[in-house]
């Protein structure tokens, strides 16, 4: 079955790769969902054993062995080209300060969309425990070794697999929206958690708007990054109690933060299309 619409003029891909639906040495949207299944595999077997083990060890070896190595070995085997397949394009400080920015509206969006879904699908309470250890894991050890397993790696494994190999193998066949929105969804499947799958996806969904119109993978990551530089920081700031109460009962964010967010989250995407052309 051919997706690919009759007029390719109108297909909506980045406009510094308008070739993505035709060139050979970008990866094709099987060969995208291949890796995809192959990494979730790893990540539910040998990620999951691995973390069960030694959770800062497992978390640092599932990035590397069951992300990073796989994407980048997949991708050098199939002879693509790298630089496009992963957009590898740099970022001034203008795209820098915005994704940061938009990045911050986004995390406030996605906390409430949370809030509304633990309405509605309350986690167990054996779920808040397990996010008690977690917490109590990481708010025992310094900063940066924090940071470089909840931001740093992560920010630079999954957006490789996700909004770089993925995503460009998904916009050989499809449109700009469908191959964002699948991204996003899959990036939230990979996470194996029912309780996060939700905000998780919209995050993915957030992350390839601002890859393509930035048309570099830099802003994906810097974006992942930010945000769980956010959840990390916060949760060693707020008492470990309200932390893990949150999830149990969770607290509506004020409306005026609310509008302010999607404002800027707006903006922000303006703003980058508009730094990107200048």
């Amino acid at each position: 079955m051919n997706l690919r619409p009759e007029n390719e003029e109108n297909l909506q891909t980045p406009a510094s790769y308008p070739e993505i639906p035709s060139r050979p040495e970008l990866p094709t949207l099987r060969q995208a969902l291949y890796l995809f299944v192959l990494c979730l595999i790893f990540v539910g077997l040998i990620g999951s054993m691995l973390q069960v083990l030694n959770l800062k060890v497992g978390l640092l070896l599932t990035q590397i062995l069951c992300l990073l190595l796989p994407t980048l070995l997949y991708a050098k085997s199939l002879g693509i080209d790298l630089k496009k397949t992963f957009r590898l394009i740099p970022i001034d400080a203008r795209i820098v300060f915005i994704t940061i920015l938009t990045t911050g509206a986004a995390f406030t969006l996605v906390a409430q969309l949370a809030v509304l879904q633990e309405r509605f699908l309350p986690a167990p309470p054996g779920y808040t425990q397990r996010l008690e250890e977690v917490l109590l894991t990481f708010r025992g050890m310094p900063l940066v070794w924090g940071m470089t397993l909840i931001a740093l790696l992560p920010g630079i494994c999954e957006e490789l697999l996700f909004r770089g190999f993925i995503l460009s193998g998904l916009l050989r066949r499809l449109y700009k929206w469908p191959s964002v929105i699948l991204t996003g969804v899959l990036f939230g499947v990979l996470h194996l958690d029912i309780y996060r799958f939700i905000p998780v996806s919209v995050l993915g969904i957030i992350f390839g708007l601002m890859v393509l119109k930035t048309g570099s993978l830099l802003t994906g990551m810097l974006a992942h990054m930010t945000n769980n530089s956010l959840i990390l920081i916060l949760s060693r700031m707020v008492p470990l109690e309200e932390a893990t109460a949150a999830v149990g009962e969770p607290k509506n964010i004020p409306l005026l933060f609310l509008l302010i967010a999607s404002a800027t989250l707006i903006l922000g995407f303006r703003s980058m299309r508009q730094a990107r052309q200048t």
